[in-house]
């Protein structure tokens, strides 16, 4: 019982969390209820009444009164109308308020293993169908619960030993509907899983086009998809059987309700005019009940079917991690940007990266991670970047261990930068002043952001209100890179990490960024991950890594001259 009690909480959480919005659809389905259904079963007998009696003044006075509260309920009907529009968008702002803003903060490692392409499609499919199905519920099942209860009481007064017709009558729609609806939930499942795949190769073949047309594989990932759309198509139809038969099978029932009635009336009643009027009632009653099972089933219906995806974004929500520490711990003090990783021993999926591993970084000293691919360089950037923990030993900044530190507190003073610029689809003005608080871009004049841009080699911006178009598609990756270091130089951090900037780009553009790194390194403390050598020679300390330890280090002379692996790179480079 208590295992259900949570289950109805957590799926209705977006309107308990919203009272006001779900008050007001309670009330417009209440209202729409009021004005279609109970004034023609009350006014029905009034009004056959007064034709009865011949009572003509009566019978103006009367359908003229109705004609005035129709008009007058309609009006405010329309009025309140909105309401549910605006209920169903304050749900929406309180899933992606809370549920969204979870997103984005579970673990990258975590998230990687399930694919872009399926998250995003699980997270939006997931906070769709919960937003639709509390804002569908709060308004029909207020309008099926008024029609039960309507329902009820007309059945007990008119003859009480009839009510277990309806009960039968009930009760065999619903164990119709709930048999037929399970068959229907499992393909449901299934279609709701093979569309979240769909989604994700959709993502991966936008992404990898360009691989896709070199290998002229166009026709092969076209029918990967066209494959899993004809699974998707086969569970489909096979759902479809079952709710044919669940909607025959409710609609059926319900419709045995006006007939039910006539012959209850007919063999039980004298016909006289005051029991016609109320025969009449009844038959429309029943026709407005049958509604009423429709609209029941219907939101039943809605359950069964936003479920699987909701469930699945639960799944995703409860057992995705999130990035540890990001707001637990104490508040990050800066000092002099000082690092140290102490006896760090970190594995993923059963890979050893880093086996006791030490290096200590002295505040604004400027130094470079060099090595082979997998000696674990990006690894030792994450750690300081706290986007990872190791599974064993500390890793300090400014003698702060970050297991203790509360990270968002920590990452205003962390610039992280990679081969991948971060500049997103927006205008220039948007990118750079993307890490600036709200309360401080007043002071960023078109003056000052020209003046940092100056400063980061962006002499072809010339507009700031130009859209760089999704991921800065309209820039060359020089170009990408030197206004992702522009945002860098607004955000002024005070640790830098630098993962390969430089590495896909030729060398006039490495030259530029080069300049624009010198100026964004002063005075900072500078982690610099390369390939390329030329971009790592000024470091005051190399350290040449290897299956996750160190196994040279110095500045660029002291390595030449030492003969080793440093030496040999340089050589190889050279050419």
């Amino acid at each position: 019982m208590f295992k259900l009690y949570r289950f109805i909480k957590r799926l209705f959480e977006p309107a308990l969390g919203n009272k006001t919005a779900t008050f007001k659809s309670m009330f417009e389905g209440t209202w729409g209820y009021l004005w279609w259904n109970l004034i023609p079963i009350v006014s029905i007998p009034i009004l056959i009444n007064y034709i009865n009696t011949a009572d003509y003044i009566r019978i103006k006075s009367f359908v003229i009164l109705i004609t005035i509260v129709y008009i007058c309920m309609w009006a405010i009907h329309f009025m309140i109308m909105k309401w549910e529009i605006n209920g169903k968008y304050a749900y929406t702002f309180y899933v992606t308020n809370k549920y969204l803003k979870q997103t984005i903060l579970k673990d990258g490692t975590a998230m990687e293993k399930v694919g872009t392409g399926k998250v995003q499609s699980i997270v939006k499919s997931g906070i769709d169908s919960w937003v639709y199905l509390n804002s569908n519920i709060v308004f029909w099942m207020t309008r099926v619960i008024l029609g039960i209860i309507t329902g009820v009481y007309i059945i007990i007064n008119f003859d009480i030993k009839y009510v277990p017709y309806f009960v039968i009558i009930l009760v065999l729609s619903f164990i119709s509907y709930y048999v037929f609806k399970k068959f229907e939930m499992k393909y449901n499942n299934k279609v709701n899983d093979i569309n979240n795949d769909i989604n994700k190769d959709y993502v991966r073949i936008i992404m990898s086009r360009h691989e896709i047309i070199l290998n002229v594989s166009e026709n092969k990932e076209v029918n990967n998809v066209s494959g899993l759309v004809q699974k998707q198509l086969h569970e489909e139809r096979l759902g479809a059987k079952f709710m044919l038969l669940n909607d025959l099978s409710v609609s059926g029932v319900c419709a045995l309700l006006p007939f039910l009635g006539v012959l209850l009336f007919t063999r039980s009643i004298e016909l006289n005019a005051i029991n016609i009027a109320f025969l009449i009632s009844f038959i429309y009653f029943s026709t407005r009940f049958m509604e009423t099972m429709f609209n029941l089933t219907w939101v039943v219906g809605q359950i069964f079917d936003a479920y699987p995806k909701i469930k699945t974004f639960w799944d995703f929500l409860d057992n995705t991690p999130e990035i540890q520490g990001y707001k637990d711990g104490a508040k990050f003090i800066h000092k002099d940007g000082t690092v140290e990783l102490k006896n760090v021993d970190l594995s993923y999926d059963d890979k050893k990266i880093l086996e006791n591993f030490n290096i200590q970084i002295k505040g604004k000293q400027k130094i470079a991670l060099i090595g082979r691919s997998g000696s674990g360089k990006t690894t030792v950037a994450k750690l300081v970047s706290g986007f990872m923990r190791p599974n064993s030993g500390e890793v300090f900044v400014d003698g702060q261990d970050l297991k203790s530190v509360a990270l968002n507190t920590y990452y205003n003073y962390i610039g992280y930068l990679t081969q991948e610029p971060m500049v997103f689809d927006g205008s220039i003005r948007d990118n750079l002043l993307y890490a600036i608080p709200e309360k401080h871009i007043k002071k960023f004049t078109d003056a000052k952001l020209f003046e940092i841009l100056n400063q980061a080699e962006c002499d072809f911006i010339t507009d700031l209100n130009v859209h760089i178009g999704e991921k800065g598609i309209r820039l060359s990756g020089g170009e990408r890179q030197r206004l992702a270091i522009a945002k860098l130089m607004l955000k002024n951090p005070e640790i830098v990490i630098l993962d390969e900037p430089t590495s896909a780009l030729d060398s006039f553009s490495e030259d530029a960024i080069t300049r624009a790194l010198d100026k964004l390194f002063e005075n900072k403390t500078v982690i610099i991950i390369a390939h390329r050598l030329q971009t790592v020679k000024k470091a005051d300390v190399i350290y040449v890594m290897e299956k996750g330890k160190i196994i040279e280090q110095g500045n660029s002379d002291e390595l030449i001259a030492k003969d080793g692996e440093y030496k040999k790179m340089v050589d190889l480079q050279s050419f």
